[in-house]
């Protein structure tokens, strides 16, 4: 008999890790499905290469020729912006893009809080100087790096980070 307890002891001890990690396992593949399947994202990059670049083009015509355009990045970009519900901290190296000033400047009277970092040399340039003035000029506050000696040449977007549920983060 006590061969017996032994016996099924063992198996018992053997048996229950391997269950618990298949459980785990097929827990996790399910949460991953559930997140790939979903149209939101918490976070999302966007990978800047010479295959896109030469798709420069594509956002004057306003066409797309796939994952990798520089247009679909535009687009992406745009959704994300526009879902905003509370508000906006974007960081960004230049302002020349008239679609994201339209569509922050959109955001800004639905009332959503918006931030702005930009590179302070970046800020001069004319395009730039000329989008950065307009969304000064409704309130929009723009923040450059204090010294001229040092680049500030990061892209990303926080949304609505004061909600947990809808809190989303951009990269590019």
């Amino acid at each position: 008999m006590n061969n017996f307890i032994q016996t099924m002891i063992l198996i018992t001890l053997s048996s229950v890790p391997l269950m618990v990690s298949y459980l785990l396992k097929r827990r996790h593949k399910k949460s991953m499905q559930q997140l790939e399947t979903e149209d939101e994202y918490y976070h999302q990059s966007l990978f800047i290469n010479m295959k896109n670049f030469s798709c420069k083009q594509h956002l004057i015509d306003r066409k797309e020729c796939g994952d990798y355009c520089s247009y679909t990045h535009l687009e992406t970009l745009l959704k994300f912006i526009s879902s905003a519900k509370i508000s906006i901290c974007l960081c960004m190296y230049t302002f020349t893009l008239k679609q994201i000033n339209m569509e922050l400047i959109r955001a800004h009277k639905n009332g959503i809080k918006i931030r702005i970092i930009t590179d302070r040399v970046m800020a001069q340039t004319d395009i730039s100087k000329f989008n950065i003035s307009k969304l000064k000029e409704i309130g929009i506050p723009c923040k450059v790096q204090q010294s001229y000696q040092s680049m500030m040449h990061h892209k990303f977007c926080v949304i609505d980070k004061e909600d947990r549920d809808s809190a989303k983060m951009f990269f590019w």
